[in-house]
């Protein structure tokens, strides 16, 4: 998986977005889940519509599983071709998908479970940067500012100064520098916020 990863920095500019879009994808499988158990014959189509677009994202992002999920999705359309030239029964179908279900989903776990590492170990040691240079007095904010502005400045900073120098090389050892800011943002952000009131 950490090859996968390191793939991925090379095509992706967002750890974040990808993980964001997993999730979102992620979803779907819990209202599949729903569909097989209400012996809906609409799960067939829906997972395979759903392992299709997880797999173009595995694809697109150079993560290795994407021929895991187009292996399901060949097991689907198996399971709809006719057996002496009967129509396979829905039951069989709904079967089929149902076996298939558990095993997309733990896939989908195990690529995403690496980006969340990354992303929640590097929001930690953004959270301690920005703590650290409000104790330190180094963060000035002031509503004339432009925030995105102000965010570059603070991670030049952070890029700069020897005492966040070593933890923000960390930072960008686990995701994107545009990850980056966009999680010193909403640390920013969070904290404006909570100083208001």
């Amino acid at each position: 998986m950490e090859k996968t990863l390191k793939a991925m920095a090379q095509v992706t500019s967002s750890f974040i977005n990808i993980h964001e879009k997993l999730n979102r994808l992620r979803l779907g499988f819990k209202k599949i889940k729903l569909l097989i158990e209400n012996q809906d014959i609409n799960a067939i189509d829906s997972l395979y519509l759903l392992l299709k677009d997880v797999e173009d994202t595995f694809r697109k992002n150079q993560i290795n599983e994407y021929d895991q999920l187009a292996s399901y999705r060949s097991e689907i359309l198996a399971s709809q071709i006719a057996y002496d030239r009967k129509v396979p029964l829905k039951t069989d179908q709904l079967e089929t998908v149902s076996n298939i279900l558990p095993s997309a989903t733990q896939t989908l776990n195990n690529v995403m479970k690496p980006l969340e590492d990354r992303i929640q170990e590097s929001q930690i040691i953004i959270k301690m940067l920005v703590n650290k240079a409000y104790d330190s007095n180094m963060i000035q904010w002031n509503d004339g500012l432009n925030f995105p502005d102000f965010i570059h400045a603070l991670w030049r900073l952070f890029l700069k100064h020897d005492s966040f120098k070593e933890q923000t090389n960390m930072v960008l050892d686990r995701i994107t520098e545009t990850d980056a800011l966009q999680l010193l943002a909403r640390e920013v952000n969070q904290i404006q916020i909570s100083k208001q009131y």
